[in-house]
């Protein structure tokens, strides 16, 4: 009686590689990408108060111009408050309320497609580049 090999065969084994290839392609592109934090360079200062920075940048999310907002604390205590971030588009001008949830020291917040903060993202439409702006109204409250 003939003993079990349990090798697999060579010409087998291109076979494997294609289905498994075939496996990582179709799978690994539906996972989520992890989200990458953009560098600073890419973020446009919107304003600074009392230590804690926002920021904004204009990129495409699902196919719509979206806005990204980001909200770092540089003070040296934790933080809260609300933000309205106004957009001024052309002759459009359009308000969005926000507030900030305790923020420690050195901590940030921001929104990409792959990490959607609610109300750090934006879609927007831009008529003309030259008459886009971007404001930001905030009240920031110091937490013992």
């Amino acid at each position: 009686m003939k003993s079990k090999n349990w090798l697999i065969h060579p010409s087998k084994i291109k076979y494997l590689l294609v289905a498994f290839g075939a496996f990582y392609i179709v799978f690994a592109s539906a996972l989520p990408l992890k989200a990458q934090i953009s560098t600073e360079s890419e973020w446009t200062l919107v304003q600074e108060k009392e230590g804690v920075i926002f920021y904004y940048r204009l990129d495409n999310c699902s196919e719509q111009k979206t806005l990204f907002l980001r909200i770092v604390n540089k003070s040296d205590t934790t933080v809260a408050g609300n933000w309205v971030l106004n957009i001024t588009n052309g002759q459009e001008s359009t308000q969005f309320l926000g507030s900030i949830m305790p923020l420690h020291v050195d901590e940030e917040v921001i929104a990409t497609c792959a990490n959607p903060e609610s109300n750090l993202l934006f879609p927007v439409s831009i008529n003309d580049p030259s008459t886009f702006n971007v404001t930001i109204d905030a009240t920031i409250d110091i937490l013992q």
